[in-house]
C-alpha cells in the first residue's frame, strides 16, 4: 500500500487550515470588568425602566377602560341579569332598545330563548358607588377583628 500520496494531501489540508487561521483578523476584545458602582447604576436604570413601563401600562389600560365604559353607557344593549346554571352555561336577560330578551350562553353557542315583557322583569337599581381597596380592606379587617 502506498500512503505517501495520501499523507501529502493531508499535510496540504492542514497547511491550508493553518493559513486560514493565521489571517490578520482583529481579535475580539474582552469586555472590560465593570465596577460594583457601574453594576449598581445599571440595576437602578433597569428598575426605573420597569417602573416607567408599569406606570404607562396602568394609564393606558385606564384610558381604554374609560372609553369602553362610555360606549356601554351610551349603547342600546344592556345586560340586565345573569344566572350561572353550570360552568360555561349561563342564562342572561338583555335589553336591546326597549325589548327584553332571554338568551342562553354555553361554551359553543348563544341561543335565543324567548322575548320577555317589561312587566315580567324586576330591575334592581344598584348604586354605582366607587369603592376603593382601602374601604374593602378596612371592612375585612374589622370583620376579622370582631371574630
Amino acid at each position: 500500500m502506498n500512503f505517501k500520496g495520501r499523507n501529502i494531501v493531508l499535510f496540504e489540508k492542514v497547511d491550508l487550515i493553518d493559513e486560514i487561521l493565521r489571517k490578520d483578523e482583529p481579535v475580539p476584545q474582552i469586555p472590560r470588568n465593570f465596577s460594583t458602582f457601574d453594576n449598581f447604576i445599571q440595576l437602578v436604570g433597569l428598575i426605573l425602566l420597569l417602573v416607567l413601563i408599569l406606570v404607562a401600562a396602568y394609564y393606558v389600560s385606564k384610558f381604554f377602560a374609560n372609553i369602553k365604559i362610555e360606549q356601554l353607557k351610551d349603547g342600546n344593549i344592556r345586560i340586565i341579569d345573569t344566572f350561572n346554571l353550570a360552568p360555561n352555561k349561563v342564562l342572561q336577560i338583555i335589553q336591546i332598545g326597549s325589548k327584553y330578551i332571554l338568551i342562553s350562553i354555553n361554551k359553543d353557542s348563544i341561543n335565543f330563548m324567548m322575548e320577555l315583557e317589561e312587566e315580567d322583569i324586576i330591575i334592581k337599581e344598584t348604586e354605582n358607588k366607587n369603592t376603593n381597596f382601602k374601604d374593602i380592606f378596612d371592612k375585612f379587617k374589622k370583620a376579622k377583628h370582631d371574630k
